[in-house]
C-alpha cells in the first residue's frame, strides 16, 4: 500500500519563506519555486491559499 497515494496532502501556504521578516510580502521565490516543485514531483497538486495569507498576498505567489 502507497500511503502517498492514499493520504491528500495540501500544501499550506499560510507561512511561506519570506527575505524579511518583518515585510511578509518580500517573498523568497527561488525558495518558494523549490518547496512547490518538490510538492508536484510527489504527484500532490492542492495548495491552501487564502485571499488574507501573507497580507492578502498570498494569491499573488500562486500565480507567478
Amino acid at each position: 500500500m502507497n500511503l502517498m497515494n492514499e493520504l491528500k496532502f495540501g500544501f499550506g501556504c499560510m507561512r511561506l519563506p519570506v527575505t524579511d521578516k518583518s515585510d511578509q510580502t518580500s517573498f523568497d521565490y527561488e525558495k518558494i519555486e523549490e518547496l512547490f516543485d518538490a510538492f508536484l514531483a510527489q504527484g500532490f497538486l492542492y495548495f491552501d491559499t487564502a485571499y488574507t495569507y501573507h497580507g492578502y498576498h498570498c494569491e499573488v505567489v500562486n500565480n507567478s
